[in-house]
């Protein structure tokens, strides 16, 4: 795995009683994207709508239990660059992040 990406997971890593940084895996996520759009052209090609982010979701959770480090380290990296932090438990609608660049 690149250091990229390892730093993004290592980002999300809770250490001891505290939660990972989210803001900064976010951060690094949308610089990774950004840096190598031609990784992720199957998860451009599920659009912005509801369904995409389901499929985003279900696919980092398949790949995180399957142990495929770098894929699901790039799943990551999209779903945390492509969208802004839901409401869980309310009515969903996936909302893109405004970045004022090309996704």
């Amino acid at each position: 795995m690149n250091d990229e990406l390892q730093a993004i997971l290592a980002a999300l890593e809770e250490n001891g009683d505290e939660p990972g940084d989210i803001d900064r895996a976010r951060e690094l996520s949308t610089q990774y994207v950004q840096a190598h759009p031609d990784e992720f052209a199957d998860f451009k090609a599920w659009g912005s709508g509801p369904d995409a982010l389901e499929k985003t979701v279900q696919a980092v959770d398949v790949l995180r239990a399957a142990g495929l480090r770098d894929q699901w380290a790039r799943a990551e990296a999209w779903h945390f660059h492509t969208w802004e932090p839901q409401d869980i438990g309310g009515a969903t609608q996936p909302r893109l992040r405004q970045l004022g660049l090309n996704n």
